[in-house]
């Protein structure tokens, strides 16, 4: 990384969901190279937010999505799976099947940060694999198992 005229460049290690934070504060211009893609979220002080730049790798999930333990997941890679019919839905990257008590199965439907956007109940992994809807079929599902 090459940064000029900088008063701080900081990564405070993880953030919610697994996620890289890092912080730069400047006084000046920067500039800086990363092999990953920022998501500022100010202009000054930003919390830069990292995902892979190659999506093609496995992104893969937190132990746990909404309180729930993650089973198995599977990542889209650079085209989404889908969306989730609405009006500024996000796109859909991640789908995971994860349980609370081991009785019952959610596959979570998730954005880039594996942030869920959408979730469904069933009573097997085996069901909430194959129920995978239509919107959600646009790029073959490769699942992984979690190894915790």
């Amino acid at each position: 990384m090459a940064v000029t005229h900088v008063d701080e460049v900081l990564a405070v290690g993880r953030h919610r969901n697994g996620v890289l934070r890092i912080t730069i504060a400047c006084t000046g211009v920067a500039a800086a190279y990363f092999s990953l893609c920022l998501h500022v979220k100010s202009r000054h002080l930003g919390d830069a937010y990292r995902y892979p730049t190659e999506m093609n790798q496995p992104f893969a999930p937190p132990d746990e999505i909404d309180g729930a333990r993650v089973l198995r997941w599977a990542w889209s890679g650079n085209e989404p799976f889908g969306q989730v019919p609405g009006a500024d839905s996000p796109d859909i990257f991640g789908l995971a099947i994860a349980t609370y008590n081991d009785a019952q199965f959610y596959r979570f439907s998730c954005d880039r940060n594996w942030d869920c956007i959408q979730d469904g109940l069933y009573d097997s992994i085996d069901e909430a694999i194959s129920q995978l809807p239509d919107q959600y079929r646009h790029v073959d599902a490769v699942w992984v198992s979690m190894s915790h």
